[in-house]
């Protein structure tokens, strides 16, 4: 027998994934993971005349699997009860993954692998798929394209890639519906998600970790409520910050979302302290048997050790700077900056103080009126704008947007 898996949580890339995979291999079976995201659940059941069978692990026999086709992950403890299967000595399996993850130390190590650092893993079934010319029905390819919008953002996220693009537009081009793309994408919360995002946005907490804005946050509830990962994109969208973590506990297990809109801040990678996986902009975890203050005081320490600190003027500013002395003459400074191939300049004057800025279009300008020979003194930009070396580029992109300006100073002050 084969069977096709994925981890558990499944979101549209991972379901899409193994549908997809189903078209390469026709002969396995699709065990569904024991928890599925939300939207995923509702396409299953308004759809499930037309996709393939579905089954639970408990429907098949463990013994007569000789091979596993791994779907949107490459960490064997992220399959559940199917880690047993994969792990275990005595059987003879063929393992074969698609994924697009980083690579880890926990990485299955013997197999078949299709990896790629595309935005999405269905994206590198579907271009398989394409290759082979296996035809893809439009109820498919709308299922492929979902998997490819949530992964990559709806094409937004950095991950995403040129390939995942074309896909797309190849799906597009085999029927895909997007009036359902938008519909699955976009689900209106439940009145349980409801309350539970209001309990995480009151328990919610701001911190200031190398100038980088997070929330954390936790709750408890006594039912199970699907989603978590939705409502962690909420309140990042609530809060008006990138970087979000929350952790809910149901029953005997704590499930941690995080979602990261900022493409340095890795959240699978500062998850891996609990456990948890993903991609660089949305992580997840599973935890029994470890305290609220135990998982903050991890994520907290991860966030400090893998935030790293933010680029400054210094890193990035030319040095040592040519200027201009405000006396000089217009034609000279033009000629400067033909030789040199500047298009602005610090002007300064006989004390070697700032004094202004110069640019170009300030010097073409002054020409076409004639003053080729009038100091540049009288063409400097008013109020002027500096920043120091250690001033963050996040500050200087917001003084640059508020002034105005192309270009700042850096002035050093002893």
């Amino acid at each position: 027998m084969k069977i096709i898996c994925t981890h558990a949580s499944s979101d549209f890339d991972s379901f899409a994934g193994m549908v997809a995979a189903k078209k390469l291999y026709p002969d396995a079976e699709i065990i569904l993971p024991n928890s599925i995201n939300q939207n995923v659940r509702k396409f299953i059941s308004l759809y499930q005349d037309n996709l393939p069978d579905l089954k639970d692990l408990k429907e098949i026999n463990p013994y007569n699997i000789c091979q596993v086709v791994v779907v949107d992950t490459n960490i064997s403890s992220r399959l559940g009860p199917i880690e047993e299967i994969i792990k275990d000595a005595t059987k003879n399996i063929e393992i074969i993954v698609f994924d697009h993850h980083k690579k880890s130390k926990e990485d299955i190590k013997n197999g078949i692998f299709f990896i790629k650092n595309y935005g999405a893993t269905t994206t590198i079934i579907v271009e398989v798929l394409k290759k082979k010319k296996i035809l893809i029905n439009p109820i498919e390819a709308t299922l492929f394209l979902l998997g490819i919008f949530e992964d990559t953002g709806s094409f937004t996220f950095p991950n995403t890639t040129d390939k995942d693009f074309s896909i797309a537009s190849f799906l597009k081009a085999k029927g895909a519906n997007l009036f359902i793309v938008n519909e699955f994408l976009n689900l209106s919360l439940s009145e349980e998600q409801h309350l539970l995002l209001e309990k995480l946005i009151q328990n919610s907490k701001k911190l200031n970790i190398n100038e980088k804005e997070v929330i954390i946050s936790y709750a408890f509830t006594d039912n199970f409520v699907e989603g978590i990962s939705v409502l962690a994109r909420k309140l990042s969208q609530i809060e008006d910050v990138d970087v979000v973590f929350c952790w809910v506990k149901m029953k005997d297990k704590v499930y941690v979302a995080a979602r990261s809109e900022n493409s340095s801040v890795d959240v699978s990678r500062i998850l891996k302290v609990v456990g948890g996986g993903g991609h660089s902009q949305a992580g997840s975890a599973v935890l029994k048997d470890i305290s609220f203050e135990e998982i903050e005081n991890k994520i907290v320490s991860s966030l400090y050790k893998n935030i790293k600190r933010p680029i400054t003027a210094k890193d990035i500013m030319s040095f040592p700077i040519r200027v201009v002395n405000e006396d000089q003459t217009i034609i000279d400074v033009y000629n400067i900056f033909q030789k040199y191939g500047h298009s602005g300049l610090p002007i300064v004057d006989g004390k070697k103080n700032l004094v202004g800025i110069i640019t170009r279009k300030d010097l073409d300008k002054a020409i076409k009126h004639g003053l080729s020979h009038a100091p540049v003194k009288g063409f400097k930009s008013k109020g002027l704008i500096t920043a120091s070396p250690n001033t963050t580029i996040n500050e200087i992109q917001r003084l640059m947007v508020e002034n105005g300006i192309g270009r700042i100073p850096i002035v050093h002050k002893s």
